[in-house]
Protein backbone atom coordinates (compact mmCIF):
# COMPACT_ATOMS: atom_id res chain seq x y z
CA UNK A 1 0.00 0.00 0.00
CA UNK A 2 1.28 3.40 -0.71
CA UNK A 3 0.33 6.54 1.38
CA UNK A 4 -0.03 9.89 0.43
CA UNK A 5 0.87 11.43 4.14
CA UNK A 6 2.47 9.38 6.17
CA UNK A 7 2.53 11.47 9.21
CA UNK A 8 -0.58 13.80 9.09
CA UNK A 9 -2.91 13.49 11.98
CA UNK A 10 -6.80 14.17 11.02
CA UNK A 11 -8.68 15.88 13.70
CA UNK A 12 -11.92 13.93 13.57
CA UNK A 13 -13.65 11.68 16.21
CA UNK A 14 -15.72 10.03 13.32
CA UNK A 15 -15.41 6.35 12.86
CA UNK A 16 -15.10 5.03 8.65
CA UNK A 17 -16.40 1.29 8.92
CA UNK A 18 -15.29 -0.02 5.32
CA UNK A 19 -17.36 -3.50 4.28
CA UNK A 20 -16.92 -5.59 1.33
CA UNK A 21 -19.28 -4.73 -1.70
CA UNK A 22 -21.15 -8.04 -2.90
CA UNK A 23 -19.75 -9.97 -5.47
CA UNK A 24 -20.49 -8.77 -9.15
CA UNK A 25 -20.35 -11.20 -11.64
CA UNK A 26 -19.17 -8.50 -14.68
CA UNK A 27 -15.74 -7.88 -12.79
CA UNK A 28 -14.81 -11.29 -11.50
CA UNK A 29 -11.33 -12.41 -13.54
CA UNK A 30 -10.55 -15.98 -15.23
CA UNK A 31 -7.54 -16.86 -16.14
CA UNK A 32 -5.43 -19.73 -16.57
CA UNK A 33 -4.48 -22.23 -19.48
CA UNK A 34 -7.46 -24.65 -19.53
CA UNK A 35 -9.50 -21.50 -20.76
CA UNK A 36 -7.26 -21.67 -24.28
CA UNK A 37 -5.68 -25.05 -24.42
CA UNK A 38 -6.08 -28.42 -22.72
CA UNK A 39 -5.43 -32.07 -23.75
CA UNK A 40 -7.65 -34.83 -24.32
CA UNK A 41 -7.26 -36.92 -21.02
CA UNK A 42 -4.85 -34.65 -19.46
CA UNK A 43 -6.84 -32.15 -16.64
CA UNK A 44 -7.12 -28.80 -17.59
CA UNK A 45 -7.59 -26.06 -15.22
CA UNK A 46 -8.37 -22.74 -14.48
CA UNK A 47 -9.36 -19.77 -11.78
CA UNK A 48 -12.05 -17.60 -11.00
CA UNK A 49 -11.09 -14.51 -9.07
CA UNK A 50 -14.26 -13.05 -7.27
CA UNK A 51 -14.47 -9.30 -7.16
CA UNK A 52 -16.94 -6.64 -5.85
CA UNK A 53 -18.38 -3.98 -8.31
CA UNK A 54 -15.50 -1.78 -7.67
CA UNK A 55 -13.16 -4.63 -9.09
CA UNK A 56 -11.71 -5.12 -5.24
CA UNK A 57 -10.64 -8.75 -4.82
CA UNK A 58 -13.31 -9.92 -2.47
CA UNK A 59 -10.94 -12.07 -0.20
CA UNK A 60 -13.81 -14.40 0.85
CA UNK A 61 -14.65 -17.82 0.31
CA UNK A 62 -18.82 -17.43 0.70
CA UNK A 63 -19.62 -17.58 -3.30
CA UNK A 64 -20.91 -20.26 -5.72
CA UNK A 65 -19.87 -20.79 -9.25
CA UNK A 66 -20.93 -23.40 -11.53
CA UNK A 67 -18.71 -24.34 -15.10
CA UNK A 68 -20.11 -25.60 -17.73
CA UNK A 69 -17.78 -27.21 -20.49
CA UNK A 70 -19.54 -28.14 -23.47
CA UNK A 71 -17.34 -29.86 -25.87
CA UNK A 72 -17.28 -32.20 -29.30
CA UNK A 73 -18.92 -35.89 -29.20
CA UNK A 74 -22.03 -34.70 -26.45
CA UNK A 75 -19.24 -33.98 -24.27
CA UNK A 76 -21.08 -31.76 -21.37
CA UNK A 77 -19.81 -31.43 -17.73
CA UNK A 78 -20.88 -29.10 -14.73
CA UNK A 79 -18.03 -28.53 -12.25
CA UNK A 80 -18.50 -26.41 -8.65
CA UNK A 81 -14.94 -24.71 -8.04
CA UNK A 82 -13.12 -25.46 -5.30
CA UNK A 83 -12.30 -22.49 -3.07
CA UNK A 84 -8.49 -21.73 -2.65
CA UNK A 85 -7.06 -22.24 1.02
CA UNK A 86 -4.26 -19.58 0.12
CA UNK A 87 -5.82 -17.08 -1.43
CA UNK A 88 -9.65 -16.73 -0.18
CA UNK A 89 -11.58 -15.53 -3.02
CA UNK A 90 -9.95 -17.39 -5.39
CA UNK A 91 -11.64 -20.53 -7.17
CA UNK A 92 -10.23 -23.58 -8.79
CA UNK A 93 -11.63 -24.96 -11.83
CA UNK A 94 -10.52 -28.60 -13.14
CA UNK A 95 -12.17 -30.50 -15.63
CA UNK A 96 -10.86 -33.33 -18.15
CA UNK A 97 -11.80 -33.15 -21.81
CA UNK A 98 -11.70 -36.42 -23.44
CA UNK A 99 -12.23 -35.46 -27.15
CA UNK A 100 -9.76 -33.23 -29.52
CA UNK A 101 -11.92 -30.39 -30.47
CA UNK A 102 -13.52 -26.92 -29.56
CA UNK A 103 -15.02 -26.75 -26.48
CA UNK A 104 -17.32 -24.03 -24.84
CA UNK A 105 -16.79 -22.70 -20.75
CA UNK A 106 -19.56 -20.69 -19.35
CA UNK A 107 -19.60 -19.79 -15.67
CA UNK A 108 -22.42 -18.48 -13.39
CA UNK A 109 -22.39 -17.08 -10.63
CA UNK A 110 -25.22 -18.42 -8.45
CA UNK A 111 -27.22 -15.62 -6.43
CA UNK A 112 -28.85 -15.29 -2.71
CA UNK A 113 -33.12 -16.03 -2.61
CA UNK A 114 -33.34 -18.91 -4.43
CA UNK A 115 -32.57 -22.36 -6.13
CA UNK A 116 -31.56 -22.83 -9.81
CA UNK A 117 -34.36 -24.40 -11.23
CA UNK A 118 -33.52 -25.82 -15.14
CA UNK A 119 -36.67 -26.79 -17.16
CA UNK A 120 -36.50 -29.22 -19.55
CA UNK A 121 -39.17 -29.59 -22.37
CA UNK A 122 -38.79 -33.55 -22.91
CA UNK A 123 -39.05 -36.17 -19.36
CA UNK A 124 -35.12 -37.55 -20.19
CA UNK A 125 -33.83 -34.28 -19.63
CA UNK A 126 -31.73 -34.63 -22.74
CA UNK A 127 -30.32 -31.36 -24.20
CA UNK A 128 -29.97 -27.85 -23.05
CA UNK A 129 -32.88 -26.41 -20.81
CA UNK A 130 -35.69 -24.61 -22.53
CA UNK A 131 -35.82 -22.41 -18.94
CA UNK A 132 -33.61 -21.61 -16.11
CA UNK A 133 -34.87 -19.96 -13.40
CA UNK A 134 -33.91 -18.63 -9.73
CA UNK A 135 -37.15 -19.85 -7.73
CA UNK A 136 -37.51 -18.54 -4.34
CA UNK A 137 -38.59 -21.68 -3.60
CA UNK A 138 -39.94 -25.10 -4.33
CA UNK A 139 -43.81 -25.25 -3.70
CA UNK A 140 -44.81 -26.21 -7.40
CA UNK A 141 -48.77 -27.88 -7.98
CA UNK A 142 -48.06 -31.40 -9.42
CA UNK A 143 -51.21 -32.12 -9.63
CA UNK A 144 -52.15 -29.12 -11.67
CA UNK A 145 -48.42 -29.62 -13.65
CA UNK A 146 -47.83 -26.11 -12.37
CA UNK A 147 -44.28 -26.41 -12.44
CA UNK A 148 -42.81 -23.92 -14.58
CA UNK A 149 -42.12 -20.64 -13.21
CA UNK A 150 -45.06 -18.02 -13.70
CA UNK A 151 -45.21 -16.54 -17.01
CA UNK A 152 -43.89 -19.73 -19.04
CA UNK A 153 -46.31 -22.61 -20.88
CA UNK A 154 -46.12 -25.61 -18.64
CA UNK A 155 -47.33 -27.60 -21.28
CA UNK A 156 -44.41 -28.21 -22.63
CA UNK A 157 -42.72 -29.17 -19.01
Amino acid sequence: PVRLFSNFPVPNDETLEVVVADTCATTCIVSGNGLTASTAGVQASFVIRARDAFANDRQLDEDSFEVHVIGPSNFSINVLPTASVELPGDYSVLYTATVSGIYEVSIRRFNIGGLLGEYFNNMWLIGDPSVANIDPDVNFNWETFQIAPLGFNNTTF
